[in-house]
C-alpha cells in the first residue's frame, strides 16, 4: 500500500502547483482570446486554444501551451458530442 507521506508530499509540492497554474494560463488565455476576438469574427473554438499554444511553445512556455491544447480538446469533444457522453457516464440516462 501507498504512503500516505508520499501522496502529501506530492500534493505540497510547490512545483506541481507551479505546472498546474501554467496549464490553466493556457485554458484561461483560450477563453480571454476568444472572448475578445469571437464578438468581431465567427471562428471555431478550438482556433483559439491553437494560437494560444502555438505562441505559448513559441516563447518556450510548454506548461501553457498544454491548455491551450486541453481548451481545443475540450471544444473539439464538445463539437462532436462527445464532452455530453462523458458527463453523463453514470449517470443513469
Amino acid at each position: 500500500m501507498a504512503e500516505l507521506s508520499n501522496a502529501t508530499e506530492a500534493v505540497t509540492d510547490t512545483d506541481l502547483w507551479m505546472e498546474a497554474g501554467m496549464v490553466l494560463a493556457g485554458l484561461a488565455g483560450s477563453v480571454v482570446l476568444k472572448n475578445g476576438i469571437d464578438s468581431r469574427f465567427d471562428l471555431p473554438d478550438e482556433l483559439y486554444g491553437v494560437v494560444v499554444a502555438a505562441g505559448a511553445a513559441a516563447m518556450g512556455y510548454t506548461k501553457v501551451s498544454i491548455g491551450g491544447m486541453g481548451y481545443t480538446g475540450i471544444k473539439a469533444a464538445e463539437r462532436v458530442g462527445f464532452k455530453s457522453t462523458v458527463e453523463n457516464a453514470g449517470s443513469g440516462n
